[in-house]
């Protein structure tokens, strides 16, 4: 520092020019401070702004996810009935082809019984007929034994008859008859 400065004395003219030189100073710092917060609300302002746009396109898309939810879910609902409506129809089906077979099933078991009846009859004529035709064959076995019978008791008179026979040829006559 110099002697010259030493010995002077700050006047207010001088302060108020250093506090001028201080307060432009400080006026251009906070300026660059402003600008920098300037560009920071843009960006916060630029951000907000594409925040705002997501969402909006979310809402949008939201919105359309829940339509089409809600279309599905008519589509689904429709098609519920739909198979309920023919799961209906096939038991119905079902119900009907069912009561038809059991009625056939009665008819046929009512044909069975008929026709097991039937047999039955005609097997107890087949057994009676049998019986009367066993008890035809026995009389005539019956007879044929007794004739049989009578023809051997005949068969020994006449074989009896022969001898007395030959000894009355060979005793009266004398001839004697032989077999060959």
């Amino acid at each position: 520092m110099d002697n010259d400065n030493k010995n002077k004395y700050i006047t207010s003219d001088d302060l108020a020019e250093q506090t001028k030189i201080i307060l432009g100073a400080i006026d251009g710092r906070f300026n660059k401070v402003d600008e920098r917060f300037n560009k920071v609300d843009e960006r916060f302002d630029r951000a907000e702004n594409r925040l705002e746009e997501v969402r909006d396109e979310l809402k949008t898309d939201i919105k359309n996810v829940q339509d089409e939810l809600y279309i599905v879910r008519n589509e689904l609902k429709t098609d519920i009935k739909n198979v309920q409506d023919e799961l209906y129809i096939v038991r119905n089906e079902l119900k009907t082809d069912i009561k038809n077979v059991q009625d056939e099933l009665y008819i046929v078991r009512d044909e069975l019984k008929t026709d097991i009846k039937n047999v039955q009859d005609e097997l107890y004529i087949v057994r009676d007929e049998l019986k009367a035709d066993i008890n035809n064959v026995q009389t005539l076995i019956d007879g044929y034994v007794k004739a049989q019978e009578d023809f051997k008791e005949e068969f020994v008179i006449v074989k009896e008859e022969g001898k007395q026979m030959k000894q009355v040829f060979k005793d009266k006559l004398g001839v004697e008859i032989r077999a060959f």
